[in-house]
């Protein structure tokens, strides 16, 4: 027998499909399809509900202003740039040991993640840190560099806190380095300029000491000539005084032969013979601008200084040189220059290098490290209580939920008009 709806069915054997039939046999079946759409809607719009939602917060850092630096750089000693303190905060941001430390020393904001859980702290922080935190840095055609932190978590998690206090955290490393480099720096400059004071001071020393060596060279030096002439000076009144006596005892063998006794004059010893004693052609003539011999001084004179000569023991006094020397060796004994640069104390009284140093020591000790008044990084926008879920998205499930049921009624009313065909 057949079935009335045998002739409104497309044919078995005709591959076409004719869609006034199709629409048809949809529309015989619509009740399935809304409660299969019904069904499936309802089944989404649960599910969505049962799903944990998820929230999204992010901050936002950049440089901060020259302005905000200043502190830093008003201490002379240490300074720096808004960039290269912001590469030290983005470096404390990406570095996963910083964030580890930063999520270990608060694990009470992952509390729920670590109940019921056979993992350790430490891999359900790494996993947390993997699947949850984005890092993203600025484009290179950004005008001013950034960093974005973006964090998703689950309800039950603080994650605007989580954010807030890893911004702080990292801003707070940097910013209490910065005290440490200034002192460092302090540090620094005042042992060099220690070092320096005891450099020129080693050198002071060593100056010192060459020109007290260079003072008693000098002085061993003219001591040693002043001496020499000295001796030279008496040899040759030694040997003048020789010479002058062996002058008189041929004098005295003279003055003895010719009976002078006393001082007389060439016109004397004349008298004796006569005034105008002519002998032939000889005539004897007295010449007054000659020299007598010194045998005319008579035995008595002559006798009386060779006596003298021979008697003296010292030939210093008839060259007053002599003293002059005796006197200059006398000074040479004691150099009160040398004397003075030994018993000095205070050189640093003496070099005026030392004043400025110890200035420049005094003014970095007035120097306060400690510095709060400013910062290291701008948070340009800090983490917020999200308004709602970025997951699971209620509205698109239900949609999805609602298309799918209707696909999927569809699909069953075509699968049993089907069946139906192929029965008959």
């Amino acid at each position: 027998m057949n079935n009335p709806q045998q002739n409104n069915l497309p044919q078995q054997n005709n591959d076409e499909i004719d869609l006034f039939e199709l629409v048809a046999t949809l529309w015989r079946g619509k009740w399935l399809i809304v409660g299969v759409t019904f069904a499936c809607t309802v089944i989404a719009i649960i599910a969505s509900l049962m799903m944990t939602p998820v929230y999204k917060v992010k901050s936002v850092l950049k440089p901060v202003n020259n302005d905000k630096i200043f502190a830093i750089n008003d201490t002379g000693v240490y300074s720096t740039t808004p960039e290269a303190l912001f590469n030290d905060v983005e470096q404390e941001v990406y570095s996963y040991q910083g964030r580890e430390n930063y999520l270990l020393d608060n694990q009470n904001l992952l509390q729920p993640l670590l109940e019921n859980t056979s993992l350790s702290t430490e891999q359900v922080i790494a996993a947390f840190d993997a699947n949850n935190f984005k890092i993203t840095p600025s484009k290179k055609d950004d005008p001013i560099r950034s960093i974005t932190i973006e964090l998703t978590y689950p309800k039950g998690i603080d994650g605007v806190q989580i954010v807030n206090g890893f911004v702080k955290k990292v801003s707070s490393a940097v910013k209490e380095e910065i005290p440490n480099l200034i002192q460092n720096r302090i540090d620094q400059r005042k042992q060099e300029l220690k070092d320096q004071i005891t450099a020129l001071r080693a050198s002071y020393k060593l100056d010192i000491d060459s020109q007290i060596a260079v003072l008693n060279e000098q002085d061993k030096l003219r001591t040693a000539m002043l001496k020499d002439e000295l001796s030279a000076l008496r040899l040759e009144l030694k040997l003048k005084r020789e010479n002058r006596i062996a002058q008189l005892n041929e004098a005295i063998s003279i003055a003895t032969k010719l009976n002078y006794i006393k001082p007389t004059s060439l016109s004397a010893a004349s008298d004796k013979k006569g005034s105008a004693e002519i002998n032939g052609n000889v005539i004897l003539t007295e010449i007054n601008n000659q020299s007598l011999p010194l045998y005319f001084m008579g035995t008595e004179a002559l006798t009386a200084e060779r006596d003298a000569l021979l008697s003296r023991t010292n030939d210093d006094f008839t060259n007053p040189r002599i003293a002059e020397i005796e006197k200059e060796l006398m000074l040479l004994q004691n150099n009160r220059k040398v004397e003075l640069l030994k018993i000095r104390e205070n050189h640093d009284l003496f070099l005026a290098d030392i004043t400025l140093i110890e200035k420049q020591i005094a003014k970095l000790n007035t120097i306060n490290p400690n510095i709060t008044r400013f910062s290291v990084v701008s948070i340009d926008e800090k983490a917020q209580m999200p308004l709602k879920a970025s997951k699971p998205n209620k509205a698109l499930i239900t949609i999805i939920g609602f298309l799918l049921g209707g696909m999927l009624g569809c699909m069953i009313v075509l699968i049993r008009q089907a069946v139906r065909n192929r029965k008959i």
